[in-house]
């Protein structure tokens, strides 16, 4: 078994990072990408248009995912790398079979290679990536305000590790906690945080909680995310609570979610909920609705590149992909009704 990344960066220190100044991690990187066999262009970010999912903020029927721009990080998932595992114990064998990390543009040779070289980068010189990330967000951040938008950094694409536990922490994130002085922001994002972490996450997701995490930073939001180890109770808690949950299922991308859905556990429990289309966008940090879960379109197959690069078989045979199973509203547990519905009628 390969190593998890999380404690290789937990090991560099506040004072670390603030040590290393602009511009070196980004040269030290170009250098590394270079060697490793890729172009200089190379970028630890992905910019919002350059990807499929992200690049439809710019076109949601949501008003403030329109007004924000997203960067994302994609290292290669969970232990693909064959150096480290970026999801440790969030991995699940479900999640690693149907991993979307070789679909789309991502199944191409040049993306493997970049989503490892990313992961070689992180592994080898920590310290260097993290500035990175630190120097590449402050770039982005900067075009997102000067154009009038919200910047939005979601760092775990295809990995799932809790940057906000890091104890480089208050810099990457901390530091945007505010809204820079000096920096017109439009009245409609003023309520808004100077920058937003949205990430999915499958943490915390295998049974019931005695207590929630508590994350210090306001400006992040994790979208709970659930796999063929998920309750059926665990899933309640988190709808119980407001928080959205999101759900992959197996339908066409065109057919619209059920107004209700049911998803089963390992064990045979239900919840049913009301839903929403998660694929209408990533601007998961500006859903409105509360208590949902939200439905991802994710086949059982379908067409996946090949190459160089091995990748994952794509049978769903742990049963990480949901059946689009439609509910009832009256099936939605009396104690959530009121969570949806405001007259608590289930209508």
């Amino acid at each position: 078994m390969v190593r998890p990344l999380y404690p290789i960066l937990a090991q560099v220190s506040e004072a670390d990072l603030r040590a290393i100044p602009p511009a070196r991690a980004g040269a030290q990187f170009r250098k590394f990408a270079v060697e490793r066999g890729a172009g200089q262009n190379l970028t630890l970010f992905t910019r919002q248009r350059a990807n499929a999912k992200t690049n439809k903020n710019a076109t949601s029927p949501n008003p403030l995912a329109r007004a924000s721009l997203q960067a994302t990080i994609a290292l290669s998932p969970a232990g693909t790398s064959g150096v480290v595992d970026v999801c440790g114990s969030c991995s699940t064998p479900g999640c690693r079979e149907n991993c979307l990390g070789d679909s789309g543009r991502y199944s191409q040779d040049v993306s493997q290679r970049a989503q490892r070289i990313k992961t070689e980068f992180a592994a080898e010189h920590p310290d260097l990536f993290q500035a990175l990330i630190r120097d590449e967000q402050r770039a982005h951040a900067e075009e997102a305000w000067a154009s009038g938008l919200h910047p939005v950094f979601r760092r775990n694409t295809l990995s799932d590790m809790p940057y906000e536990d890091l104890p480089t922490a208050p810099i990457l994130i901390g530091e945007y906690e505010e809204h820079p002085s000096g920096i017109h922001i439009p009245r409609e994002l003023q309520h808004l945080t100077g920058a937003t972490t949205s990430e999915y996450s499958k943490e915390d997701m295998r049974g019931v909680v005695d207590k929630e995490k508590v994350i210090p930073y306001k400006g992040v939001h994790i979208t709970p995310s659930v796999s063929e180890l998920t309750k059926a109770a665990r899933v309640e808690q988190l709808l119980e609570q407001g928080r959205n949950v999101a759900m992959p299922v197996n339908k066409k991308r065109t057919e619209a979610p059920h107004p209700f859905v049911v998803f089963e556990d390992n064990e045979g429990n239900t919840v049913t909920a009301p839903t929403f289309d998660m694929d209408r966008d990533d601007a998961r940090w500006a859903d409105q609705e509360k208590g949902h879960i939200g439905v991802l379109t994710e086949k059982e197959q379908g067409n996946f590149g090949s190459g160089a690069y091995p990748l994952n078989p794509h049978t769903n045979r742990y049963g990480f992909i949901q059946p689009h199973t439609p509910g009832r509203a009256e099936d939605v547990p009396v104690r959530l009704r009121n969570t949806h519905f405001r007259d608590g009628s289930g209508r």
